[in-house]
Formats: structure tokens, sequence, C-alpha cells
């Protein structure tokens, strides 16, 4: 079966966060299939956490030898706090953890800790 897509965001199609849109193409949000959400978190340079939400990454791998692929803005803080620590963690939350996963988009301020101000907990990790 044959669908078109117009190349204009359609109406009716509304953002769910202020310039979703304009950070990513509406077509990514209505051609993709379903995806996992992950949490890429990494420590601002003041030490507090970040979490960034994406929804666009793979997990590859075996045996042990696991990697992953994941987006990161270039202009985000994320991108920054990585190039900075050479170090992160890929948290992938259960679908109960799906609003509060969203909320670390709300609480995204250098002074934010974004984990707990999203109402999630900051866990040690077994491996960074």
């Amino acid at each position: 079966m044959k669908h078109e897509i117009a190349v204009e965001k359609p109406d009716g199609l509304q953002e769910c966060w202020s310039g979703q849109y304009s950070i990513f193409s509406w077509l990514d949000y209505v051609i993709t299939f379903p995806n996992i959400i992950i949490l890429v978190t990494t420590n601002k340079e003041n030490g507090k956490p970040n979490a960034a939400l994406n929804a666009w990454g793979m997990l590859l791998g075996s045996e042990g030898n696991y990697s992953s692929l994941i987006a990161v803005g270039p202009k985000s803080h994320t991108f920054e706090n990585i190039k900075r620590e050479k170090e992160w963690c890929v948290c992938i939350p259960s679908a109960k953890f799906k609003d509060k996963s969203y909320d670390t988009i709300k609480y995204n301020g250098m002074e934010n800790d974004e984990i707990t101000d999203a109402g999630l907990t900051v866990e040690a990790s077994k491996n960074v």
C-alpha cells in the first residue's frame, strides 16, 4: 500500500513540548516505528545530574560486547558534558516511568538536578 505524506506539517499535529519541531523534524514522529525511550545521563559542569530524553537509538552486540548508537545533538548540554567528562550512562526506563522521563525536559536548567526534579531516583551505575 502506498501512503503519501505531505512535506508541510499537518495543522492537527501538535508539539508535546515547546520547540519540539524546531529541534526535531515532525516527520520523525509520524513515519518512524515505535521505539524505546532512552535517558542518557551525564554530570553537568556544576556536578548536578543531567538527563537527556532520547527516542532514537539502538543497542547492539552480544556476549558481553555491547554498544549503543544514540543521537546526541552537538549543541546540547549532554554533548558538552560527554566531551568534558568522557563518561555517560544509557538508561532504559520501563513504561511506568514514561511520564517522569518526559518530565526531565521541564527541569533542564543548569541548577536543576534533572533526575530528582523529575521524580526519578539517582542510582550509582554498575558500569560507566
